[in-house]
């Protein structure tokens, strides 16, 4: 990927909405500012609007910008000539506005510590409030009938039901925290695992989006780092304490029914037939039959010079991050004998890697991102970096 055009704004570019051949621009004290971007190459302003105070959040619905303006509140932007924007209307909520999102008739303000405020815009130069839910917002994000809300600390999850006369009964229906660091989620159909760091796998309903609810639990020992599932079976990738198998057939009641220790710290995992690929670490790549899901074993492994900590795989091959080893490329057509036949060395560490195509995007943590062609895998080359 590679930059074509840019436009300096005066001010901080907070958001930017794109409608048509427009880019509209959330400025801060810039207050709007209306880009052409028919020709990307070299995008140019042909309006603006200023707005009183902070100008942090847009969202474009028909021929009007609704924007949340810190303690200014709503501003409301007639955009039906770009090349002349002009506030339309106003609502002042009571806290700062951080976010802004539109469904409907109605538009849905993340105002700080004065929670989600609902406006009526059914006449956009006149908007009005008609609910609110008080849980702190700095985002938000509507679908159908519940608003996504982050508060910093956990998501909750607002019900917008009406209550009549448009007026809305906005309850908060859900929030999700765990004691410790949620470090992954997995989903398979209606279930979503989530993988804590040091409070095990959690598994949740989410059948009903609007409240999911915790139905199964399992303490993980060691440190939860990765999960996939592999129905009926979770395979938790758990530091210090090796690959754990457990059994989720019954979501209410998971149970570990295997194990197989690794000499490293294993980082991730990957299924691939009746094999789970496991970056170790310090341990390298190991490779675990799990045939039998009660009884795993490791059948061969590959040692990479340096800290194993991501792995995917593709037909015979598995890709690793292997930090200051750069990517490593693993023939696994004999599981038992996996063997390296190319690598990559990057400049800095590699720490995470997915591949599309014939390309493998590696996550560099310490310089940004490299693309390298594996069209070949026993020639990987460069082909970007950002």
């Amino acid at each position: 990927p590679y930059e074509v055009g840019f436009y300096d704004t005066p001010g901080y570019a907070y958001d930017v909405a794109v409608s048509g051949s427009y880019a509209y621009v959330a400025d801060d004290e810039g207050g709007l500012r209306v880009v052409d971007i028919s020709e990307p190459t070299d995008p140019r302003e042909v309006g603006f609007c200023d707005t009183p105070r902070s100008a942090r959040a847009v969202a474009i619905s028909g021929s009007y910008a609704y924007i949340a303006d810190g303690w200014e509140g709503l501003r409301v932007i007639d955009i039906s000539d770009p090349t002349q924007p002009r506030e339309a209307g106003l609502y002042d909520t009571p806290g700062y506005a951080f976010d802004v999102a539109v469904s409907g008739s109605y538009v849905y303000v993340a105002d700080g510590g004065e929670g989600l405020r609902v406006m009526d815009i059914s006449d956009p130069d006149r908007p009005r409030g008609v609910g609110f839910a008080d849980t702190e917002a700095t985002a938000v994000a509507v679908s159908g009938s519940y608003a996504y809300l982050a508060t910093g600390r956990s998501l909750r999850v607002v019900d917008l039901t009406s209550t009549g006369e448009a007026i809305f009964d906005c309850r908060e229906s859900f929030s999700y925290d765990t004691w410790g660091r949620m470090v992954n989620l997995e989903i398979s159909n209606s279930l979503l695992y989530v993988v804590d760091h040091t409070e095990g796998l959690r598994i949740m309903d989410i059948s009903n989006p609007g409240y999911p609810k915790e139905v199964g639990f399992i303490a993980i020992p060691g440190n939860t780092m990765d999960a996939v599932v592999f129905w009926p079976y979770a395979y938790v990738a758990a530091g210090f304490r090796g690959l754990r198998v457990v059994d989720i057939s019954d979501p209410t009641d998971p149970r570990e029914v295997g194990f197989c220790d690794t000499p490293g710290w294993a980082m991730d995992v990957a299924i691939s037939g009746s094999y789970a690929y496991v970056a170790d670490g310090e341990g390298g790549l190991r490779v675990i039959d799990i045939s039998d899901p009660a009884h795993p074993y490791e059948a061969g492994f590959c040692d990479t010079p340096e800290w194993a900590s991501d792995v995917v795989v593709l037909d015979s091959y598995a890709y690793v991050a292997d930090g200051e080893g750069g990517l490593r490329v693993v023939d696994i057509s004999d599981p038992a004998h996996p063997r390296e036949i190319a690598f990559y060395e990057i400049a800095g560490y590699a720490a995470e890697i997915t591949l599309s195509g014939f390309y493998a995007y590696v996550a560099d943590a310490w310089n940004g991102l490299w693309v390298v062609d594996i069209s070949d895998p026993a020639h990987p080359q460069e082909v970007a970096f950002y």
